[in-house]
């Protein structure tokens, strides 16, 4: 084998190891692509077309938890519901804790301290809890946790 023969062979080996980085790259920048539109999180309801109809506080006062009626989605096809939002003070951040279509109705109350109730006048179905609990930084730093349950109303009743 010649000197030409080892060094174009060389060239085609880095060839193809650059090839396949290119690929590499290339299905990561689209998997990327994919779940920003499909599994990202929605806009917090301070910056999407949402209403405040209820605001309760945590004791330490560490967090507060907002009931909202959003509009959200295309003109084509809207969605327009209730969501449930925690606001981290200490963090300044917003965590999704539920939503429900428009015809749930919810509302919101404290079973216990750090229990979260969400009555709504729905089928269980229909509410969606995105995580049975939601942790917090209180005022002093700590973590702390907040529990979430739900319950059925007969009437749709905001406090």
């Amino acid at each position: 084998m010649t000197v030409w023969q080892k060094l174009t062979a060389a060239v085609r080996r880095l060839g193809s190891w650059l090839l396949a980085a290119a690929i590499l790259l290339s299905v990561l920048f689209v998997s990327v692509l994919i779940y920003k539109y499909l599994g990202a999180h929605p806009s917090p309801p301070d910056t999407a077309q949402c209403h405040r109809i209820q605001q309760l506080n945590t004791a330490d006062e560490g967090a507060e938890v907002h009931l909202y009626q959003c509009q959200r989605g295309s003109l084509e096809q809207p969605w327009m519901g209730y969501e449930v939002w925690l606001y981290n003070v200490g963090e300044r951040d917003w965590e999704r804790l539920a939503t429900a279509p428009h015809a749930a109705c919810l509302s919101l109350s404290w079973h216990r301290p750090q229990h979260l109730l969400i009555s709504h006048t729905g089928q269980r179905s229909e509410v969606y809890i995105v995580r049975p609990s939601a942790v917090y930084q209180t005022p002093t730093g700590a973590p702390d946790t907040l529990s979430i349950d739900t319950r059925v109303q007969a009437q749709c009743e905001h406090q």
